[in-house]
C-alpha cells in the first residue's frame, strides 16, 4: 500500500570528502537513486547539506573569481583542496539534476559551517581558517576559538566578491556575511545555509556562554549578544531572500543558552528572519561513544521540548511564516569514529520515535518538530548508508512522523516554562542561578519512569488540558497564574527552584518558612524521610551537589527529602504539591556526568515516585518508578489509533547500564480498557495482558531488552 508523502521536510548532511571532482555525475546519480525513499517520503523541503571543511571561510574568501580556489586546508579534504568555487557550483548543480530525475521537486542543496576559527586535532580534526587570520577580534579566547557576530570588525582591503574594495569601517560583521552570501549563494545555486556549531552562543557542549559559566552581570550586554544574532539572520535573509537559514543548539540546556550564553531563542525566532531551528539530539554520539551523558538520551528530550516552547512562543509574535522546529537524528560522522547506527540501533529508533512527538501544548494545540536533520550520509572512510540503513531510517521515520502528527494527547506530567520568572533574572539579576535548568531536571526525571513527554508555558495553563505539572522556578507569576496552579494542584505539582525566589502564596500553602540566610554553593549530607526511605534502593546516606539555595523548615511529617541545613522536597499537607530545591550540576562546563556532578540520584527518584503517586490518587495512567539501580525510560500517548507505549534502555554510566535488560510496569485505568484488553508489541505482535489492581485498574508488566526498546499499542474491544 502506498501512502501519501507525509507534509514535512527532511534534510541530510554529508561532506564534500565523498565526492571525486572527476566522477561527480555519476557519484550524483549514485547517491540521489540512494536517498530517495527518504525524500520520497516527504512533501516538504528535502535538503541535501553538503559540509566543505566546516569553516565560513568557503563563503568569506571567495573574490568573485570562481576559478579561485577553495580555501580548503582539513587533510580528509585532500581532494578538494586544488578544486575552483566553479566545480563546487557544478557540484551543487549536478545534485539537483539529478534529484530532479528521481523525481524530486522540492530539493534544497547547501552548506553547514561551524563558527570556530582553527582547530587542531592529530586524530580526527585539522582546520585552518584564513577570516579569523585576518579578523581575531572577532574571536573569543577559547580553543578552538568561536564568533563573536556582535564584536566590532576592523576595516579590511580584502577583495570580497560583494566587497571589491574591502571592508569599509564602520560596516558590521553581519553585513558582511550577509552580502557574502547573497553574492555567493546567487552564483552557485546554493539555497540552504545552516549555522551549525558556536553561532547562537559561543560554547556549545556545556552550559557556558561569552563570559564564561555565568551571564555577564550587565543586563545590557546579554540583551546586545541576542541583538548581533537576531541582525546575523536579518542581514542573511536581506541579501539572500531565497535561502533557508537554519540555526541550530548548543546541545546542552536550552535554558543555559538563555540564561548563561545571552542568547534569547524567543526573541531570535520572533524578529522573523530564521526559518528553521535545527536541535542536535546527537543523544547516542554522547552517551554510547563519548561518555558526555549530559548530552545523553534522555538529556536531548528535554532539550528539545524546552526549545520547543520557546520556538512556539516566538513565532507567536512573529508576522512572517513561522519557524519550523527539527529534530536531528545520528547515524554516523564523516569525521569521527562513532556509530550510532549499527552499534546501538534500537536506541536510536528510540530516538526517532521520542524525539518525533517531543510536543508542546498551545492554546492552538499541539506542536510537535516540523522536520529532520539527518547526519550523517558518509562515514570518515567514505562509505555511504547502505540501501539497508536507509530503509530502516525511512520506514521508521515515517512511522514516528505519521503517529506523532495524529497524536491526540501526551499523557504523563507536562513541564511548565516560566517566561516571566527568566526575563525577570535576565533584567534584574542575570548572574544569578535559580535551580532554573527544567531541561536538566526533566533529563534525570525520565531516567526513572517519569512519562515527561510535553511542555507547556505558564500563561496558557488555562488554555491546555493538563495532569501533573513540573513548574519551573515559580517565582515572578501573575496572581491568576498561581491561582490556576493551586486550584489545579490536585493533579500533582512540583515546584522546582529556590525558596526565596517563590511567590509567597506557594510558600504558604506548602506551609514553608525561610530560615537564615542563603546557603553557599556545595556539597551537603541528605536522607530520605517519611515513606521516601521505603522506596527501592534509595540509601539512607546521602550526598548532593548545591547551589545557592534558601535554607526552610517544614511540618517534619511533610519532609521527603532533607539535608544537614533544611529540607529540600516537602510536600503540602493533602500531598498534591511538592517543592523541590533541586540538585545542580557540579561542573556546569564539563559535560561528562562524573558522580560528583550530581552526587546522589535519590532526589529524581523521590520526585518521580510522587508524581506517580498523584496520577494513581487521580486515575490517571501510569508507569511505577523504576528502581533507583534500575533506570529505564517510559513515554505515554494518545493518537488516532489508541494508547501507544515507549520503553527504551538507555542508560550508560553512573545513572545504570543499558546493557542488562530492564522491567517496566504500565499500569492503565478502569476506563481505558477492561481484562480483555492487550498491550500488542508493534514489532512482533505478541500481546501483553494485563493483571486487575487494587484501585480497579490493570496492570501490564514488560520486559525492555539490552540496549533496546519496545513499542506497543493497546488493543481493547473499543478498536
Amino acid at each position: 500500500m502506498t501512502h501519501p508523502p507525509l507534509p514535512t521536510d527532511r534534510w541530510c548532511e554529508m561532506s564534500l570528502s565523498w565526492f571525486d571532482p572527476k566522477k561527480m555525475d555519476r557519484q550524483a546519480a549514485e547517491l540521489l537513486e540512494r536517498l530517495a525513499p527518504l525524500y520520497r517520503s516527504v512533501s516538504g523541503t528535502q535538503g541535501l547539506l553538503i559540509e566543505s571543511g566546516f569553516r565560513l571561510d568557503v563563503v568569506t574568501e571567495w573574490t568573485g573569481d570562481p576559478d579561485q580556489l577553495l580555501p580548503i586546508r582539513a587533510p580528509q579534504l585532500a581532494v578538494w583542496e586544488k578544486q575552483s568555487y566553479r566545480t563546487l557550483g557544478r557540484l551543487f548543480d549536478t545534485l539537483k539534476k539529478a534529484a530532479r530525475k528521481k523525481g524530486l521537486k522540492n530539493f534544497r542543496v547547501g552548506l553547514p559551517m561551524l563558527s570556530c576559527g582553527d582547530a587542531a586535532d592529530a586524530h580526527i580534526y585539522d582546520f585552518k581558517c584564513p577570516f579569523q587570520g585576518r579578523h581575531p577580534e572577532m574571536y573569543d579566547n577559547r580553543y578552538p576559538a568561536n564568533l563573536c557576530p556582535g564584536n566590532p570588525i576592523k576595516q579590511d582591503r580584502y577583495p570580497y566578491a560583494s566587497l571589491p574594495k574591502g571592508l569599509p569601517k564602520g560596516m558590521s560583521f553581519n553585513e558582511m556575511f550577509g552580502r557574502q552570501w547573497g553574492v555567493f549563494s546567487g552564483n552557485f545555486g546554493a539555497d540552504l545555509l545552516v549555522l551549525r556549531d558556536g553561532w547562537l552562543t559561543t560554547t556549545v557542549y556545556s552550559r557556558q556562554g561569552p563570559w564564561g559559566l555565568a551571564p555577564s552581570k550587565n543586563p545590557g550586554d546579554n540583551k546586545a549578544w541576542t541583538d548581533s544574532i537576531v541582525d546575523l539572520y536579518r542581514q542573511l535573509k536581506k541579501f539572500a531572500p531565497q535561502t533557508l537559514i537554519a540555526g541550530y543548539s548548543g546541545a546542552m540546556s536550552a535554558v543555559g543558552e538563555l540564561r548563561v550564553g545571552g542568547a534569547d531563542l524567543e526573541a531570535v525566532v520572533a524578529a522573523g528572519d530564521i526559518d528553521v531551528w535545527i536541535d542536535q539530539t546527537w543523544a547516542g554520539a554522547w552517551q554510547d561513544w563519548w561518555t558526555w551523558e549530559t548530552l545523553g538520551w534522555t538529556m536531548q528530550m528535554a532539550n528539545m521540548l524546552t526549545h520547543g516552547i520557546m520556538i512556539a512562543r516566538g513565532n507567536r509574535r512573529r508576522s512572517s511564516a513561522p519557524c519550523r522546529h527539527f529534530n536531528l537524528i545520528e547515524t554516523w560522522d564523516a569525521w569521527e569514529p562513532w556509530d550510532t547506527l549499527h552499534q546501538v540501533p534500537e536506541k536510536l529508533r528510540w530516538g526517532i520515535w521520542a524525539f518525533s512527538h517531543a510536543c508542546v501544548k498551545t492554546p492552538e494545540g499541539l506542536k510537535v518538530p516540523e522536520g529532520t536533520y539527518l547526519s550523517w550520509v558518509n562515514n570518515r572512510t567514505q562509505e555511504l548508508w547502505s540501501r539497508e540503513d536507509v530503509s530502516f531510517l525511512t520506514r521508521h521515520l515515517n512511522a514516528a512522523q505519521e503517529s506523532a502528527r495524529h497524536m491526540e494527547q501526551p499523557l504523563g506530567p507536562t513541564l511548565v516554562y516560566n517566561r516571566p520568572m527568566m526575563e525577570w533574572l535576565n533584567r534584574k539579576k542575570p548572574a544569578l542561578n535559580a535551580s532554573e535548568w527544567i531541561d536538566d531536571q526533566a533529563g534525570m526525571l525520565m531516567k526513572w519512569a517519569c512519562p515527561i513527554l510535553s511542555i507547556t508555558d505558564s500563561d496558557w495553563l488555562e488554555h491546555v488540558p493538563h495532569d501533573a505539572l513540573i513548574v519551573q522556578s515559580p517565582g515572578q507569576l501573575p496572581a491568576r497564574t498561581r491561582s490556576r496552579l493551586l486550584a489545579r494542584s490536585d493533579r500533582g505539582v512540583i515546584l522546582a527552584g529556590r525558596a526565596d525566589l517563590m511567590a509567597p502564596d506557594l510558600l504558604r500553602k506548602m506551609n514553608l518558612r525561610k530560615t537564615g540566610p542563603l546557603r553557599r554553593s556545595g556539597f551537603a549530607r541528605a536522607y530520605p524521610r517519611s515513606e521516601a526511605r521505603t522506596l527501592a534502593g534509595i540509601p539512607e546516606w546521602n550526598k548532593l551537589f548545591l547551589p545557592d539555595w534558601q535554607p526552610c523548615k517544614a511540618p517534619s511529617k511533610s519532609v521527603l527529602f532533607e539535608s544537614e541545613y533544611g529540607p529540600l522536597m516537602v510536600r503540602d499537607q493533602d500531598g498534591h504539591l511538592l517543592y523541590w530545591q533541586p540538585p545542580d550540576w557540579y561542573e556546569p562546563g564539563n559535560p561528562v556526568m562524573r558522580r560528583c556532578q550530581v552526587g546522589s540520584l535519590a532526589p529524581y527518584v523521590i520526585a518521580s515516585d510522587f508524581l506517580e503517586k498523584s496520577a494513581a490518587r487521580n486515575g490517571s495512567a501510569r508507569v511505577v518508578t523504576a528502581p533507583h539501580s534500575e533506570p529505564v525510560t517510559v513515554h505515554l500517548w494518545k493518537g488516532r489509533d489508541g494508547l501507544h507505549v515507549l520503553a527504551g534502555n538507555l542508560e550508560t554510566g553512573i545513572t545504570g547500564d543499558a546493557r542488562n535488560p530492564r522491567q517496566v510496569t504500565v499500569i492503565l485505568p478502569g476506563q481505558e480498557c477492561g481484562p480483555d484488553a492487550a498491550l500488542i508489541d508493534l514489532d512482533d505482535g505478541r500481546k501483553i495482558r494485563p493483571k486487575k489492581t487494587g484501585d480497579g485498574g490493570f496492570s501490564f508488566s514488560l520486559t525492555v531488552p539490552p540496549e533496546g526498546l519496545r513499542l506497543l499499542r493497546l488493543q481493547t474491544t473499543k478498536h
